[in-house]
């Protein structure tokens, strides 16, 4: 006797609530943002921030360099202007 496939539940989203991942998007890249540009205004070299965080991760410098100098760029490159 052949079996059933298992019943399949479907899941109805609002309409409201892509927008509102959108709206987290966009509050997450402003705080990430934040951070870098508070990193790049700390008082430890960017040397040391490197250094600690290679320490932490086994990352090559030049990965970490590339996405620490990324971060405050972010609100430019993925954000409109309002």
């Amino acid at each position: 006797m052949p079996r059933k496939p298992p019943a399949t539940t479907v899941t109805i989203k609002p309409a409201g609530e892509l927008p509102m991942a959108l709206e987290v998007m966009e509050e997450a890249i402003l705080e990430i943002g934040k951070v870098g540009q508070q990193i790049k205004a700390s008082k430890l070299k960017q040397r040391a921030v490197l250094l600690l965080i290679r320490d932490v991760t086994s990352l090559n410098m030049g990965d970490i360099a590339a996405v620490l100098n990324a971060i405050p760029e972010l609100e430019k490159l993925y954000l409109k202007k309002e």
